[in-house]
C-alpha cells in the first residue's frame, strides 16, 4: 500500500511539474503576444507623428505668410470676385482631406526577413 501511494504521489508530482511548464508557456506566449502588439502600436504612432512634424514644417511658413497677408493691408485681393474666395476655400478644404488620409493611411506591410546564407567551410 505504501508504494501504491508512493507512486500515486510521484503521478501526481508529475502532473503538476508539466502543469507548471505549460502555464509557463502560456504566459510567456501572451507576454510575447502583447509586447508584438505594443511594439505595432508604438511604430504606428511614431508613423503619425512623424507625418504630422512633416506637415508642421510644411504648413508653418505658409500660415505665417497667410499671416502677414492677412492684416488689413491694400494688396488688390480685397477686389477679386467672389467665386475666387469659395475656389480657394473649396482647394483648402480638398488638401485638408488628403492630408487626413494620408495621416490615417495604414503602414504598408514589412519585407519578410530572409533566411541567412549558410557559411562554408
Amino acid at each position: 500500500m505504501l508504494i501504491d501511494l508512493r507512486d500515486l504521489a510521484v503521478e501526481i508530482t508529475r502532473g503538476m511539474e508539466l502543469l507548471l511548464a505549460d502555464t509557463r508557456m502560456s504566459l510567456d506566449y501572451r507576454l510575447a503576444h502583447a509586447a508584438e502588439a505594443q511594439a505595432r502600436s508604438t511604430r504606428e504612432v511614431s508613423r503619425a507623428q512623424h507625418k504630422l512634424n512633416t506637415i508642421a514644417a510644411l504648413t508653418f511658413p505658409l500660415m505665417a505668410v497667410g499671416a502677414a497677408f492677412g492684416m488689413n493691408l491694400h494688396s488688390g485681393m480685397e477686389n477679386m470676385p467672389v467665386w475666387m474666395y469659395w475656389a480657394i476655400f473649396a482647394s483648402g478644404l480638398f488638401l485638408g482631406i488628403l492630408l487626413r488620409g494620408w495621416v490615417k493611411a495604414p503602414e504598408a506591410p514589412l519585407p519578410a526577413a530572409k533566411p541567412a546564407p549558410a557559411r562554408k567551410k
